[in-house]
């Protein structure tokens, strides 16, 4: 397929998901063009997922909300921190947040489509983050955080909007509906990671801009994402799922931040920033406990706790739950 015949299939499919169709089978279609037969990676994953990274950023640029919901029905169906999803969000996060940049319209996300712009925060803040050991932790670009702070603190309700969607009647006939993922456990990760770096940075004496300047979005997206925890008992009625938050997921997170803190020497574990990783920690644990959206077993997780440095913070959230 030439280039020019791609842009005109990409244009047509842009057109009939953007149309009045049910939703039902619009979505019914999506899963059809970009979900492998059996559900599975065969050797035409890599071609559609290529294809459908091209297809959201067009629509993007379109302003084509009902093409961008169904991207997002189909990437809570699919698994938001799948590896062909990952690549998808890469795609997208290049093309508006690198190569193009503009950030008046990224802010328009939220309006655009809320469900696809939470799916989307759930697969970019796995891409951006820890891949292994501290010195491998990516931080995400700066117009990323900027742009994804203003989206968690003018809308309290958009990381939880997988959760706020009954998606039974929008997929195929005979489909079960996939547990839905948030992005808060992606994000929080950002800024506890962030300053761990940081202060590695300050002890190996190197010059890091990109993460030494983000001190302050760090601290606002924390407290959008707080506050939108607490959203959670005012929209119990509307939840389609009562985990928000997985332990799991949040135990996986404790046991990077362990394995960081390894990494730093111990006589820096009191220093300001080492601290402030904790405590920012601990902030996102005692909203997510006292908010009801930690929801399930959670005595790996405070096992896991145990095993960070010492916090004023996070010993009486350890005293006071376990």
């Amino acid at each position: 397929m030439t280039s020019m015949q791609e842009l005109q299939v990409l244009v047509i499919l842009c057109r009939f998901f953007s149309s009045s169709m049910a939703d039902g089978v619009k979505n019914t279609v999506f899963m059809m063009i970009f979900t492998s037969p059996g559900g599975k990676p065969d050797s035409t994953t890599n071609d559609r997922m290529l294809f459908l990274g091209k297809l959201i950023s067009l629509a993007i640029s379109m302003k084509s909300s009902l093409l961008l919901n169904c991207a997002g029905v189909w990437m809570q169906q699919r698994g938001c921190s799948k590896e062909h999803l990952l690549g998808i969000a890469k795609t997208v996060s290049d093309d508006h947040f690198v190569l193009s940049p503009n950030k008046a319209e990224l802010t328009k996300w939220v309006e655009l489509s809320p469900h696809f712009t939470s799916c989307f925060l759930s697969t970019v803040s796995e891409i951006y983050g820890r891949t292994g050991t501290i010195n491998q932790f990516k931080p995400p670009p700066r117009l990323l955080l900027e742009v994804t702070t203003e989206w968690i603190a003018s809308s309290t309700t958009l990381a939880l909007a997988p959760l706020l969607i009954n998606l039974q009647p929008l997929l195929p006939k005979g489909s079960i509906v996939m547990t839905a993922v948030t992005p808060f456990v992606g994000l929080i990760r950002w800024c506890v990671e962030i300053p761990l770096l940081r202060l590695l940075c300050q002890i190996r004496d190197k010059e890091e801009d990109e993460i030494h300047a983000t001190e302050d979005l760090e601290s606002k997206l924390l407290l959008g994402l707080l506050e939108s925890m607490n959203e959670k008992p005012n929209l119990e009625h509307r939840l389609q799922q009562p985990e928000v938050v997985s332990p799991r997921q949040m135990c996986i997170l404790i046991k990077g931040v362990a394995e960081s803190f390894s990494e730093i020497p111990a006589e820096y574990h009191t220093h300001k920033l080492a601290q402030t990783s904790l405590d920012r920690l601990g902030q996102a644990l005692q909203i997510a406990l006292a908010s009801g959206c930690l929801y399930g077993n959670t005595h790996e997780l405070f096992q896991a706790l145990r095993q960070l440095p010492r916090n004023r913070l996070l010993q009486i959230i350890i005293y006071r739950h376990t």
